[in-house]
């Protein structure tokens, strides 16, 4: 993997909260785990989907439990999540309208996830392709998934202007010109042409809305579109086949033998498109899955290499990695261990905790942190204060020399609103007996 930007750094790198990040899902079959459909249905007894991938790896109960779908379960055919995990509400088969109508958003709203994932959209397309291969007007179907894109959009994040302080990672519809099905049923490539259209239709107005409301984006439009065939997909340096296996459970396949629903390997491509566009959008800080993660939990075997398939093309942040609303403003003085350092962790959303670090200063210290709204860079014991303090609260250092901090963000805080810290920590040897960490501004985005 070639790490060519900031963004393929976030995706790798992302250094804000440690706690495990509480995740949703909403969407239709390539979400909704595999658990009965793929023996039963999908033709693989052993095949995983993202979600059953990402959360056999990084999940509360995985060797790195960085991610929490909720427990893993047999909720009862009844239940809105029937099998798996119970912040997962995709369900097999489902449509845009289906999803408001099972109330999916409502549903994984319940559990107050830091991040939601939404894929939508290919079955609205796929019930309609032989419809508008033979000329039917595409636009009330694209009119139909864009209305109820958005209003899922609305209530998991909140209408424009009341934000629920969830983030949000939106993905493109996959073209079903990629089933190899459809390309034996509807021959004619000038009439499947009509039925792209509307997918291009459809997908520019989900990048339309992820863009203006400032969500993440994973492009399964173009990623699926990549590989299929003829192109070859090589992962970890095991190179996955096109079309699905003739029969049985062979992962090397991109597709499972029903050759619609995709395989092991890929589901893996998909979560770490998901995790990448987490990390660089909101800080989920969630390990990227490397190759050798994803093609050994695929039945592959340990190709002896440590790369990790290149997702950043197929990810769009809208807001810049991490969208991190914490600014270093500098002006830290020296004391005993040199200059005291202060970070900030969390985003200021609603009911979010944002936290204060500091490192580095004099153990066991009398020290106060000061606190402003506005900054006044004031000459202040030989160095220089930072904020326009409002306040100053006095935490002492602890014996190592460290201060944290955690809060609860409260609601009602509109964006833009800022506020400045700095820390002053008593310290025999600095220029006037007092050492200042950098000052630190938080920008609620």
């Amino acid at each position: 993997m070639k790490l060519a930007s900031a963004l393929a750094a976030a995706c790798i790198l992302v250094a804000l909260p440690s706690a495990q990040v509480r995740f949703g899902a909403m969407g239709d079959s390539t979400t909704d785990e595999y658990l009965w459909y793929g023996p039963f249905v999908y033709g693989s007894d052993t095949a995983l989907n993202w979600v059953q991938v990402l959360a056999a790896l990084r999940d509360t109960t995985s060797a790195t439990p960085q991610i929490d779908f909720g427990p893993e379960a047999d909720w009862g055919p009844t239940s809105p999540q029937w099998l798996g995990y119970e912040h997962n509400y995709a369900k097999a088969g489902a449509t845009t309208s289906s999803l408001l109508a099972d109330a999916q958003p409502q549903n994984v709203l319940t559990h107050n996830p830091d991040v939601v994932y939404l894929g939508i959209g290919f079955n609205d397309v796929f019930a309609q392709y032989g419809a508008i291969y033979d000329g039917a007007d595409p636009a009330p179907l694209v009119s139909s998934v864009v209305a109820n894109v958005t209003a899922a959009v609305d209530v998991v994040h909140g209408p424009p202007g009341a934000p629920t302080g969830v983030g949000l990672v939106l993905a493109t519809v996959e073209d079903p010109e990629i089933v190899p099905s459809i390309l034996v049923d509807y021959p004619d490539p000038a009439k499947r042409a009509l039925v792209s259209g509307a997918i291009f239709d459809v997908n520019q107005a989900i990048r339309a809305l992820a863009a203006a409301r400032g969500f993440a984006l994973v492009e399964l439009y173009a990623l699926t579109q990549e590989y299929p065939a003829p192109a070859q997909l090589v992962v970890g340096g095991t190179t996955i086949l096109p079309g699905g296996p003739p029969a049985g459970d062979d992962p090397q396949y991109f597709y499972l033998p029903d050759e619609l629903h995709y395989g092991t390997v890929f589901n893996g491509l998909i979560a770490n498109a998901i995790v990448c566009a987490a990390n660089a959008r909101y800080c989920a800080n969630v390990a990227p899955l490397s190759d050798a993660e994803i093609l050994q939990i695929a039945g592959l075997g340990d190709p002896g290499t440590t790369s990790y398939f290149d997702v950043e093309p197929f990810v769009v942040v809208n807001g810049g990695p991490c969208a991190t609303p914490w600014t270093d403003l500098g002006f830290a003085l020296a004391g005993t261990h040199g200059e005291p350092s202060l970070a900030g962790s969390g985003l200021p959303m609603p009911l979010k905790t944002v936290g204060l670090a500091l490192t580095g200063a004099l153990e066991n210290a009398p020290a106060g942190i000061a606190v402003g709204s506005s900054t006044a860079f004031l000459p202040f014991f030989g160095g220089v204060l930072v904020p326009a303090p409002d306040q100053v609260l006095f935490a002492p250092t602890d014996a190592q020399g460290n201060v944290t901090i955690q809060s609860t963000w409260p609601v009602g805080i509109p964006s833009g609103f800022g506020l400045a810290f700095q820390f002053l920590v008593f310290d025999p040897l600095a220029p006037q007996s007092v050492s200042l960490s950098n000052g630190l501004r938080l920008v609620v985005p």
